[in-house]
């Protein structure tokens, strides 16, 4: 009787560990983005809906692309919602083509959010404040100024 019990613990104890680890791995990662071959970056915030454009911003500088890149590559996945972006980061890629992401005020305290889009939405993360306002910097945008800008 104790074996049967113990079996049945331990069956249970690997398919919910088997859950757990599949639901882990099924999280998207954020998508990959160049670390090579931006050659500039645009910032909007504000405009997108007709309203009036808060701040924009244009840059060539490597050193802050990449770690824009390096900080916009750390996100952690959440689901999308209706809210609508309140910014953009246009990357601009050396040849021709760019990468669109839409920029909005976070749900949870202490964060924003990216949109990746690839013709429609393909996913949504979210990146901690701090950080991303430490990335903007080099790019003219004070740190204190995306919370205010994005509400």
């Amino acid at each position: 009787m104790a074996r049967r019990v113990h079996s049945s613990i331990m069956a249970v104890v690997i398919v919910v560990a088997g859950a757990v680890g599949a639901s882990a791995a099924g999280s998207p990662a954020p998508p990959a983005l160049p670390r090579d071959g931006v050659e500039s970056v645009e910032i909007a915030i504000g405009g997108l809906d007709g309203g009036p454009t808060r701040l924009r911003v244009t840059s060539a500088d490597a050193q802050a692309i990449a770690a824009l890149l390096g900080v916009l590559g750390a996100g952690e996945p959440v689901a999308d919602h209706k809210c609508h972006d309140t910014g953009e980061i246009v990357l601009r890629r050396q040849g021709g083509g760019m990468i669109r992401l839409g920029l909005l005020g976070g749900h949870d305290e202490g964060y924003w959010q990216i949109r990746f889009y690839d013709g429609a939405v393909t996913s949504l993360f979210r990146l901690r404040q701090a950080e991303l306002a430490r990335a903007l910097e080099p790019f003219g945008v004070a740190a204190s100024a995306p919370a205010r800008l994005l509400r």
